[in-house]
């Protein structure tokens, strides 16, 4: 009997401790995986801002007024004087930034390129021609190529940034713009504050699963077979994520990955046994802890044990105890104690029974949904399921989707309501059908708003006088909804079919019916087959005309002329009665308005952190598209108009200054500096950068610095309570403090004393 105890105390201890063990490292390692995560989006947004920057800096160069005057030029090899002002402006380009280790000018068809280091260049002396021929026989507009060193150690590369000149009518040649950028100033933005970053390697691949940048802590750049695992991240579509997965060489790893909207992937791997390094010292406590408990158990049990043994009194009494008085037994005896507990097993059994069968619709509801959603492809399963439904399998069956219009456009529910709008409609279609007692079928909700109604008819009823008993209860439900709800909807109504597992077809029919709205949107009930037997041909234009006279409304700060041309925009492209072809023409439209901006100066960036194409794409009807145009992206583009021609730049950095020197001890962030002048992170961040010199991150420590000399010079605090008074860590603080002034903080305060 005591082994039979011990047993019954180890098992338990170790299976807890077991249970501790696995708990406890797996948190460890999600909170590698977290940091890990936070890490490389850092990472990513530094080098993203970067090659930003660069776009920016080798557009104005291809641009400047010397560069383009010699596009025209037949021969400009004897144009010295051309030539010693292209030499001025790579030159001032070349300075512009640390980054740059050279700048060159090539026009196709010379012996010769122009650089900023050494001038003028013949072309078979020249190491990168064969990349610039290469670049100028595609495509491409940008072109971006490593360049080992002479010395061959990794550290002494180059990155060679090339871009094609903008073509025009005036162009004899064409030609390229090339930055040569250090690799070693570059590697500095793959550089984080990871725990393990000495152990990890960061590699940036383009769309074309070629290594484009690397951090400086990898051995040499990433090999042309690269690992499946990562050529599986680069190819699917999956923006952030993180897994374990082995190597090529079989070491296992941790992959952190995350993805851009221009085609670069971010990629970190750590190695498995640096992360097991780290929950070594959890492995020691788990052991440690579980020995104990075994041990004071063992010793435990052996105490109650030696003593008096009573099992059937000690049930009796823990049965008592565990029903919380709510059974009452008048035996005293084992039998009749055991025989009171099964009865009331059999009480609390019966009850459980009642309370499942008033949930049998709500399970019957959740057979429909996951019916209408295709998921039912074993047909003896679906006969199963029906029968215990009671649900007929061979009846004729006419599915009808009712869908709320500009619901979120009227501010009366958040975009996340869908369950709460469901709710409301299938009450009231639940309330029409009872009131029709030849009308039978079934009401669904659906997370997205939407409700759905299958409706039966038996087979003594015409194919006729079923259409027009849907048609006749859409019409009900569409006027209840508007006069009671005030909602304003719209009603599909698939095609009748005569088996349960149809319906699937039927719902679909319906959701493509009030596509139909995008043309149709004054018929509030749209039945598929009237709709496919009116679809016309005709010959489809696209109204470039109106376009453009759109895109001049908006430049010249004519709103309502504007929004007149969408109108007639919108009357044009919705003859040609075809969803895809309507959809089409508006995301030209979009595109067009999007490049006029680009011309004016305007960084496409800020118009597609709005993800207008995005809502474009969501939008169901016409109202909703001439709602967003005229809302949205009219008022949008005529801001980032007025802001750029505008001095509002200057008075904007002066209050995020001013912001940050009065709250310097407290956490300070880009993105509330930003809420703060109502203007996005991104544009706060490209206007610091402008017209300080330096960006957002690098001014506010610049400043906590300033701070922390400050109180090392006026308090006795320590260091550890002035990093907390500014918001820091110990550890960051002096890392920071050394970088900006060269000393630590220890030695800064020992100098003034």
């Amino acid at each position: 009997m005591i082994w039979i105890a011990i047993l019954a105390v180890c098992v338990p201890a170790i299976s807890l401790g077991g249970f501790y063990h696995y708990w406890s490292v797996n948190r460890t390692t999600n909170e590698i995986k977290e940091e890990s995560k936070g890490s490389l989006q850092h990472v990513k947004d530094r080098m993203e801002r970067l090659l930003e920057q660069l776009e920016k800096d080798s557009l104005q160069l291809a641009l400047d007024p010397t560069i383009v005057n010699v596009m025209t030029a037949p021969n400009y090899r004897s144009l010295l004087e051309e030539q010693k002002l292209i030499n001025q402006t790579l030159s001032r380009t070349r300075f512009s930034s640390d980054l740059f280790e050279d700048v060159f000018f090539y026009r196709e068809g010379d012996e010769f390129a122009l650089s900023a280091e050494i001038g003028f260049s013949e072309l078979q002396y020249f190491a990168p021609a064969a990349n610039m021929h290469k670049m100028l026989e595609s495509n491409k507009n940008v072109y971006w190529k490593y360049f080992q060193g002479s010395q061959g150690n990794s550290q002494s590369g180059s990155y060679f940034f090339m871009r094609r000149l903008p073509s025009s009518t005036g162009n004899l040649y064409n030609g390229i713009i090339m930055l040569v950028i250090k690799e070693k100033l570059v590697s500095t933005y793959l550089e984080d504050y990871f725990s393990l970053s000495g152990e990890k390697n960061i590699y940036v691949f383009n769309e074309k699963q070629e290594v484009v940048f690397r951090s400086m802590n990898t051995a040499k750049p990433y090999p042309a077979e690269l690992d499946p695992e990562i050529r599986k991240v680069i190819d699917n579509e999956i923006g952030t994520g993180d897994f374990f997965a082995d190597d090529k060489n079989g070491h296992n790893m941790l992959y952190t990955f995350s993805k851009t909207a221009y085609g670069r992937t971010y990629i970190s791997m750590i190695p498995k046994e640096n992360i097991t390094r780290q929950v070594y010292g959890l492995q020691l406590l788990s052991v440690s802890t579980l020995l104990l408990l075994i041990c004071f158990g063992i010793s435990l049990v052996t105490f109650f044990i030696q003593r008096a043994y009573n099992p059937i009194s000690q049930l009796m009494s823990y049965g008592s105890k565990l029903s919380g008085g709510r059974m009452h037994s008048g035996h005293t005896d084992e039998v009749g104690f055991i025989r009171d507990c099964l009865d009331h097993l059999k009480l609390q059994s019966e009850t459980v029974s009642s309370y499942m069968s008033k949930m049998q619709p709500s399970l019957r509801e959740r057979f429909l949904q996951q019916l209408l959603e295709g998921n039912y492809n074993n047909k003896h399963l679906l006969r199963e399921d029906c029968d215990a439904y009671n649900i007929t399998i061979n009846h004729h069956y006419a599915v009808l989707v009712v869908q709320v219009e500009n619901v979120t456009v009227e501010n009366r529910f958040q975009p996340d309501d869908g369950p709460i709008i469901s709710f409301a409609i299938t009450n009231v279609m639940e309330e029409l059908q009872s009131q029709n007692s030849e009308l039978q079928g079934y009401i669904v909700r659906s997370s997205n708003g939407n409700g759905i109604a299958i409706l039966s008819f038996g087979d003594d009823h015409t194919e006729q006088w079923m259409e027009q008993q849907a048609r006749s209860y859409a019409e009900a439900v569409y006027e209840s909804l508007r006069k009671y709800l005030t909602f304003k909807v719209s009603i599909g109504i698939g095609r009748i079919y005569s088996h349960i597992a149809d319906i699937v077809v039927s719902c679909n029919e319906a959701k493509a019916a009030l596509q139909y709205r995008l043309y149709k949107d004054t018929e509030p009930v749209l039945y598929i087959e009237d709709l496919e037997a009116l679809k016309k041909q005709t010959r489809l234009y696209y109204p470039r005309t109106i376009d453009q006279e759109i895109i001049k409304n908006l430049i010249e700060g004519e709103l309502e002329q504007a929004a007149t041309a969408l109108r007639q925009f919108s009357n044009v492209v919705r003859e040609s009665e075809s969803r895809s072809f309507i959809f089409q023409s508006y995301h030209m439209l979009l595109s067009s308005i999007i490049s006029a901006m680009e011309v004016q100066q305007i960084s496409i960036s800020e118009i597609m952190e709005h993800d207008l194409l995005g809502e474009l794409q969501r939008c169901q009807t016409a109202k909703d598209i001439d709602y967003l145009f005229s809302q949205k992206v009219f008022p949008l583009v005529l801001k980032l108009l007025s802001t750029y021609q505008t001095d509002v730049g200057k008075q904007i950095i002066k209050q995020i200054c001013q912001h940050i020197h009065e709250h310097i001890e407290s956490d300070i962030s880009l993105v509330r500096c930003a809420e703060l002048v109502k203007m996005s992170p991104s544009y706060i961040s490209r206007l610091f950068k402008k017209e300080l010199g330096i960006n957002f991150q690098e001014y506010v420590m610049e400043n906590k610095v300033k701070r922390t000399q400050q109180m090392l010079a006026r308090t006795d605090m320590s260091l550890g309570e002035i990093a907390v008074a500014i918001g820091y860590s110990e550890r960051n603080l002096i890392r920071i403090f050394q970088r900006f002034t060269g000393t630590t903080p220890g030695q800064y305060r020992i100098k003034l004393k």
